[in-house]
């Protein structure tokens, strides 16, 4: 009996070994007749370089207060769908998606010349930056699940560029507690 289990534990070890070691182990050949992110938006995606990155952004609305909205991981401006439209009957609003999500830029960090793209650093300037290529000076930040700590971390590097933070259900987590 006790031979058995060790066979049977031996033999899921090395299932588990193949199914998910193996596959890290062998190389991936390019993709041929992908399309760029340019391609793939809907009538509605913009596309700006901002801090060297091409970034997929929405705009819909004018005037004030522009708005903009950043969604959580796993998302991309999409999320914002079905509020977007209804939102900019009040002023500007933008969604756009953060590098690694949506149609947003992917650098390989290995032939990438800066800051970390998928820090929560740079997305929190990249939200600023893309304020700058739109000409905006101050907005209201809206963040969603991780879009929360991303919003309350650019308020704290551009305490100026910020009317309001508004936190929708926000992954926002630490030990100190902030006064705002």
């Amino acid at each position: 009996m006790e031979k058995k289990k060790k066979i049977i534990t031996i033999l899921l070890s090395l299932l588990l070994l193949i199914f998910f070691v193996v596959p890290y182990l062998v190389p991936v050949p390019k993709l041929l007749g992908t399309f760029p992110p340019d391609m793939l938006g809907k009538e509605d995606s913009k596309f700006m370089v901002v801090n060297k990155l091409k970034v997929h952004y929405k705009i819909y609305g004018s005037g004030e207060p522009t708005i903009v909205l950043l969604h959580g991981f796993g998302a991309y401006s999409f999320s914002f769908e079905l509020i977007i439209k209804e939102l900019s009957k009040h002023g500007t609003v933008i969604a756009f998606d953060r590098p690694a999500f949506g149609f947003t830029e992917r650098p390989l960090l290995e032939n990438w010349d800066g800051p970390n793209p998928y820090s929560s650093e740079f997305a929190a300037d990249l939200t600023v930056g893309l304020m700058d290529g739109l000409g905006i000076h101050r907005a209201v930040l809206l963040g969603h699940s991780a879009g929360g700590a991303i919003v309350l971390l650019a308020y704290y590097r551009h305490p100026d560029r910020v009317a309001a933070l508004i936190f929708e259900d926000a992954a926002v987590y630490g030990g100190a507690r902030l006064g705002i």
